[in-house]
């Protein structure tokens, strides 16, 4: 395990974001464009649907998925509840605030499972197709979850006739409307419907450069991430603890589900990404119309700067060697 550990660190992707990571603490002026940034984001997003979609192509869609589905919503909901918890004894942050961090610890990091993605690649393990799809559906109940707790920390009633319209507009199921999301959810459509020579062609131009470009992405991410440390500082110390406990905890979770479900290893390894990983776009979107009194940056920033670096540098070979070894491929 320190070996696959030790090596990652070492990777190309690790070290981009170590880069930029380290550009952002030192105050070294390298940015990237906003319009690459979009750019990469949106090539990221179509080919990791593309290449879900077309496995789900060769392999199908067997009872199973439909129970990891459900599995999977149910992580995603309980999940705020338990950092909820943990960041009541552990933080200083009010009961509103706790929620909404908790909310983005039971969502899912697209960028966190796009580097899983590709570090299964490298390694040449398949995963199941549906696993992608997964993925979107874990990000809603968290934010539900999250929503619940931070209006319930305020003493707040239930939405008037006017916050449920701009709720529905613009809270937790506008993710089903979000620009990622439907990338995400056509790129796997053409990827299942996309047959011959057309297919072919996408593949050399979606997969292949992949890993080059989600180097570049995290050079990009690393630079925002070094610049929202100092933020961490609202919570006390016990904040920066949690963001490294709670994917820990996640990743158990997902690999005792795995376990019980009879996932192949990697299936089982992202699925531990998965429940380790952190939201830092649905969820404060979501949150600052739902319950604009709770403060979403705190939530974000932890995300971001403390759980997204240690899942990219340590947790995803982590989560990987222990379905390695307890789970048969």
């Amino acid at each position: 395990m320190t070996a696959i550990i030790l090596e990652n660190l070492l990777s190309p992707a690790v070290l981009f974001f170590s880069l930029g990571l380290l550009a952002a603490i030192f105050n070294n002026p390298l940015k990237l464009p906003e319009a690459i940034s979009q750019g990469l984001t949106l090539f990221l997003l179509i080919a990791i649907g593309f290449k879900g979609g077309m496995v789900v192509a060769e392999q199908g869609l067997a009872a199973q998925a439909w129970l990891l589905m459900a599995v999977g919503a149910l992580l995603s909901f309980s999940m705020p509840l338990l950092g909820y918890f943990l960041l009541k004894h552990t933080s200083r942050l009010s009961k509103a605030d706790a929620a909404a961090v908790a909310a983005h610890y039971g969502s899912v990091s697209v960028v966190t499972f796009m580097a899983a993605v590709s570090y299964l690649h490298l390694r040449g393990d398949a995963f199941s197709g549906h696993m992608v799809a997964l993925m979107v559906i874990m990000e809603i109940p968290a934010v539900l979850t999250g929503i619940w707790l931070a209006r319930r920390a305020l003493g707040l009633a239930e939405p008037t006739q006017k916050e449920q319209g701009s709720a529905s507009k613009h809270g937790p199921f506008q993710v089903l409307n979000d620009g990622s999301v439907a990338l995400l959810l056509g790129g796997m459509l053409i990827g299942f419907m996309a047959r011959g020579e057309g297919r072919a062609q996408l593949e050399s131009f979606l997969l292949t450069p992949l890993y080059g470009v989600l180097c570049l992405f995290l050079l990009d991410l690393g630079l925002k991430a070094g610049k929202q440390l100092a933020l961490l500082r609202q919570g006390g110390h016990g904040l920066p603890i949690f963001g490294l406990i709670m994917p820990l905890l996640g990743g158990c979770l997902g690999l005792a589900s795995a376990g019980m479900l009879g996932l192949s290893a990697a299936d089982a390894t992202l699925l531990a990404v998965l429940t380790a990983s952190a939201s830092y776009i649905v969820v404060p979107a979501a949150l600052h119309v739902a319950v604009p009194q709770a403060n979403t940056v705190i939530g974000t920033t932890l995300s971001m700067s403390i759980t997204f670096p240690f899942n990219i540098i340590v947790g995803i070979p982590l989560y990987y060697a222990a379905a390695q070894t307890l789970i048969a491929v």
